[in-house]
């Protein structure tokens, strides 16, 4: 593979060949006429301090942003708002909102990724074409489209709200009312965010902002911390002097919770909860013990600072419902909403408070609380899923309380029936749920779908045959898959989310996580070829742009850093044993082959012993506006127009 260094002076290139033997000699070749030297930097990068990188990260994306690169697909009417960038392992992610002409684009929505010199490292971008002359007069009045999106719910108990807004999802942007809608349907409680065509009245999205889940009750053993504070009496004159309690972190920052049926009144309780898991007190207790567990293993494992990125006691507001029968969900955050997270029971009155059930709830809010918001394309209920299972497998608890495995409603206190659970290891054990991908996953039911990812996500951390006492899992392409570990993918598919945008779905996580696992374990063969292999046996297919697996992979020789012969070529001959050529190189953030314009002897011919090859590589030079990758040793200096 020919490979263009991300560290090298103008005119300078790094060229490679795939070797079949482990170790050859590689020299030039009398007739040659080449300058060697090596690589000007070789120095260990110098720490900067997170609020420093922060701020660099943020101009960097600044800077692209305001030229407008052809990437962005910017329209004339656009304009650009940044959001507070998301930082971990260095790595920076800035994403951005987007506005035609005054009006919220929805779709319009990008990441711009920063690694940790502080450069821009590539651009993650929901929108497919501009937006060009749309006419921003709505022909359906607000009452109109009101109605037509009521009538998406059986009965409707309020409007919360409605803004006009542009519809960018599609391949042409349409002017729309977006309405939140709450009451119920056949299932229960809803609530949905509808969209109707503000010129011809039809309805062109709908989306659940109540995200329901199933999932399992049970304590978490022993005596826990948790935190209260005080708030009003929520009901006028039933608390003594006016003052109830609830879990809570003092110092606010939104993370409870309130089981209503039993409030606790003056004077402060000093104990909560009765060890009794049908209680809705204790399950109260379990929850905040499972959300401060979650939050240190954001901490520790992903860098994150707590549930929603701003502060380890910042979070979701949790309660305990009594009307929730085999039923817990949360209420996506927006632009008319507060997030919250609602815990039910069994029929058998066992409250849903387990590290898995409400770590997935949560798993919702992190979710949400990332660049383009909640999953799409089916992929909503696996992310809230690894969440819940990365909670339970960094807790780590033991017998009788709830082991570290990858089975959802899996506790014997619960008694769920099989089709209620979740087996990451073989998703189809529940009926319904899928282990493969296919072009109809996106259309099942989110819980169903959610087999596609779990099943990637149980590969990618302990492969097809693990040796740790965790299952075997079946393969859909019938290979074997090396895990990485829980915690190595985990942390992959956060920088993953961090990286997403409106426009996720299962083909998209296939090229962020190898972007992640590309960029965070830059020289690991295992891990790059576990999140791959792992996407490969779950049948989703290879995506343009992904990153190839690092050149230390495959064994090979590098010719160091050979001055080209004249400035826009690189070329270099060689005394070689046993290789075998390979010139092609896909740069990570362009998405266009390295150009070969003389290639002797061909792509995977076997060279004899003690023959000579010859390549001359033209160094890309990008069109104006597009990063720039071969000729400047900061590949993402965006090339002058």
């Amino acid at each position: 593979m020919l490979r263009t260094s991300r560290r090298t002076v103008a005119s300078w290139a790094a060229v490679s060949l795939m070797v079949a033997a482990a170790t050859v000699a590689a020299r030039p070749a009398a007739a040659a006429t080449v300058a060697v030297r090596p690589p000007a930097d070789t120095v260990a990068p110098v720490a900067v301090p997170p609020a420093t990188a922060t701020a660099r990260a943020t101009a960097a994306a600044a800077s692209l942003v305001s030229g407008r690169p052809a990437q962005l697909h910017a329209g004339s009417g656009d304009a650009f708002l940044p959001r507070p960038a998301l930082t971990s392992a260095g790595w920076q992610y800035v994403p951005y909102e987007r506005t035609y002409r005054g009006l919220p684009v929805v779709g319009g929505d990008f990441v711009v990724v920063v690694d940790p010199a502080g450069e821009v490292s590539s651009t993650s971008v929901a929108q497919l074409a501009p937006i060009d002359n749309l006419d921003i007069r709505p022909k359906v009045t607000q009452a109109a489209a009101e109605r037509t999106a009521s009538a998406q719910l059986t009965a409707v108990s309020a409007i919360k709200g409605s803004r006009l807004v542009v519809d960018a999802t599609g391949d042409a942007a349409r002017l729309a009312w977006e309405s939140v809608i709450a009451g119920r349907d056949r299932d229960g409680a809803r609530e949905v965010t509808v969209e109707v065509d503000a010129v011809a009245g039809t309805v062109l999205r709908t989306k659940d902002d109540l995200i329901r889940d199933i999932g399992h009750a049970g304590l978490n053993g022993g005596v826990v911390n948790v935190a209260d504070t005080l708030i009003n009496c929520p009901i006028p004159g039933e608390c003594p002097n006016q003052h109830t309690w609830i879990l809570a972190y003092p110092s606010g920052g939104g993370l409870s919770c309130d089981a209503p049926a039993v409030h606790r009144t003056d004077p402060e309780p000093l104990e909560w909860g009765n060890g009794d898991p049908t209680n809705a007190e204790t399950a109260c207790v379990d929850a905040m013990f499972d959300v401060d567990t979650e939050n240190a293993m954001l901490s520790h494992w992903l860098g994150r600072n707590g549930l929603d990125g701003q502060g380890a006691n910042d979070g979701f507001a949790m309660f305990t419902d009594s009307s929730l029968v085999d039923n817990s969900y949360y209420v996506a955050g927006g632009f008319f909403n507060q997030p919250e997270v609602h815990i039910g029971h069994g029929t058998n009155g066992v409250w849903w408070a387990s590290l898995d059930v409400v770590g997935h709830e949560n798993g919702h809010g992190i979710d949400d609380h990332t660049p383009g918001g909640i999953s799409g394309g089916g992929t909503a209920e696996f992310i809230a899923d690894a969440f819940g299972v990365a909670t339970e497998w960094y807790a780590n608890e033991r017998a009788p309380y709830d082991t570290p495995d990858y089975v959802l409603g899996d506790t014997a206190a619960m008694a769920l029936p099989t089709d209620f659970k979740r087996f990451m290891y073989n998703p189809q054990l529940a009926f319904g749920n899928v282990n493969c991908y296919s072009a109809s996953v996106p259309g099942l039911d989110p819980h169903a779908a959610a087999g596609v990812g779990d099943h990637w996500l149980y590969l990618a951390a302990e492969g097809s045959n693990p040796t740790d006492g965790q299952p075997a899992s079946p393969t859909c392409n019938g290979a074997t898959v090396a895990g990485a570990g829980i915690q190595r993918a985990m942390q992959i598919l956060y920088h993953a989310m961090l990286m997403k945008n409106s426009a996720s779905s299962y083909p998209n996580y296939r090229l962020w996580t190898l972007k992640a696992a590309h960029n965070l374990f830059p020289d690991d063969c295992a891990t790059f070829r576990a999140v791959r292999g792992a996407w490969d046996a779950v049948s989703v297919p290879a995506q343009p742009g992904e990153p190839f697996e690092p050149l230390s992979c495959q064994p090979h020789v590098t010719v160091p850093f050979v001055i080209g012969l004249d400035p826009d070529t690189a070329t270099a001959t060689l005394a070689a044993a046993g290789l075998f050529a390979s010139v092609r190189y896909v740069p990570t953030d362009v998405n266009q082959d390295a150009v070969v314009s003389t290639e002797n002897p061909n792509w995977g011919v076997s060279i004899p012993v003690n023959s000579t090859v010859s390549l001359t590589v033209p160094l890309y030079t990008p069109p104006c506006g597009s990063p720039q990758i071969a000729r400047t040793h900061r590949p993402n200096v965006i090339t002058p127009c």
